[in-house]
């Protein structure tokens, strides 16, 4: 089985969510069994006001990719699936979920799922609920200045401008494909 999560950084919430899941589990589904408990025992305990704001925890919304595919959104839930929210969320109680608790972004872990190893980057944290409540939350991220609107009209006037034989034409009025003029 591959699993490690080194570094990884969680609340004590997070990790008494992982605890009872554990518990919760007794003797069903080792593998989901294996990765709680390869996380509980690197996991770094850090008070809810000391987390560091790029870290995923418990109702995170966050952008990881698996195995280096599109990267995907969702909010890091500890309860299972609810109605209606299929693809917003994703439950601690499944090998991504745990797999993402308290990795930093920009950090990576390998994990099982389905037998089949697996390697999950955090590629982005949009929110996080302790930082938002301990006023602790990064700046965005710069975002690209809009783009600029074309007016076509001047831009007609200002190639008549430059060249002569090009007025002529602005005003042509070209036929459709496919019509006779």
């Amino acid at each position: 089985m591959t699993i490690g999560f080194i570094g990884c950084r969680m609340t004590l919430r997070d990790f008494a969510v992982c605890r009872a899941l554990l518990a919760d589990l007794g003797g069903r589904n080792p593998p989901l069994a294996a990765i709680l408990r390869d996380k509980l025992d690197r996991a770094t305990i850090v008070a809810d006001d000391a987390i560091d704001p790029l870290t995923v925890t418990l109702n995170s919304r966050v952008d990881f990719s698996i195995d280096g595919e599109t990267p995907q959104r969702r909010i890091l839930v500890g309860s299972t699936f609810r109605n209606g929210l299929v693809g917003l969320t994703l439950p601690v109680a499944t090998p991504r979920g745990v797999a993402l608790l308290g990795l930093r972004r920009g950090q990576t872990a390998a994990f099982e799922e389905g037998g089949v190893p697996h390697r999950i980057a955090v590629v982005g944290l949009l929110y996080q609920p302790e930082a938002a409540r301990w006023g602790h939350a990064p700046p965005p991220p710069p975002q690209a200045p809009p783009a600029d609107i074309l007016d076509l009209a001047r831009a007609r006037q200002a190639r008549a401008a430059q060249d002569p034989s090009a007025g002529s034409r602005a005003g042509t009025n070209f036929a459709r494909k496919g019509t006779q003029n």
